[in-house]
């Protein structure tokens, strides 16, 4: 920890609301969900696990709709864990995603959204999701769309095959307001609504065609 400067709490404390959302599965429960739930889990407005099962000791959820709960089916899993979320919890402006092996340092994610540059975004209505950024290179791309309409539209819009993305991994934030906008064009094509792919790439293709 001596490596991590933590933001002052006076900071952190004046951030908006946020909820975090860990996706798991019912093995991990005894394990990693109580060392979340135990450590920076605790600092959350609320705390939800997206689980395979539901234990209300841990608040740990059911996805709705879900029967597979590995790795590679996640994006499934996200978008009816964001569908589920957006629609329980209106409360919430700011919504975390990550997995349950994160160990998260929860008062510099809140001053980062309390900053004017990202505050005065969040203001305006601009759709919002903020991570560590992974950059694609063209052939990469195309072996993930894969589909030759999108690919082309993707060119049109951004003059390459190129992109970048929101490591699942190490968690992302998004806004409501990104939120309403993926949610509203998941059954499209552009957001591979048939794809058993990984959710944090997939999130940034169907985003980035809005």
């Amino acid at each position: 920890m001596d490596l991590i400067e933590v933001a002052p709490f006076a900071v952190a404390a004046a951030a908006p609301r946020v909820l975090c959302f860990v996706n798991t599965y019912a093995a991990n429960h005894d394990t990693k969900v109580v060392a979340v739930k135990n450590t920076w889990g605790k600092s959350c407005d609320k705390l939800v696990f997206m689980s395979s099962v539901t234990d209300e000791s841990l608040g740990a959820i059911q996805v709705p709709g879900v029967t597979v709960f590995d790795y590679v089916h996640s994006w499934m899993k996200q978008k009816a864990s964001i569908e589920y979320l957006y629609e329980t919890y209106g409360e919430f402006e700011w919504f975390y995603k990550t997995d349950d092996d994160t160990y998260v340092v929860w008062e510099n994610l809140k001053a980062y959204l309390a900053s004017e540059e990202i505050s005065t975004l969040h203001r305006a209505g601009v759709p919002l999701q903020l991570g560590h950024r992974f950059h694609v290179g063209a052939d990469t791309a195309a072996q993930w769309i894969q589909d030759p309409e999108l690919i082309e539209k993707w060119k049109e819009l951004y003059g390459s095959l190129r992109f970048a993305y929101c490591s699942g991994g190490s968690g992302y934030i998004m806004n409501r307001q990104f939120m309403k906008v993926v949610m509203e064009h998941f059954p499209n094509k552009t957001c591979l609504p048939q794809r058993v792919v990984y959710d944090d790439w997939a999130i940034s293709v169907c985003s980035g065609f809005y």
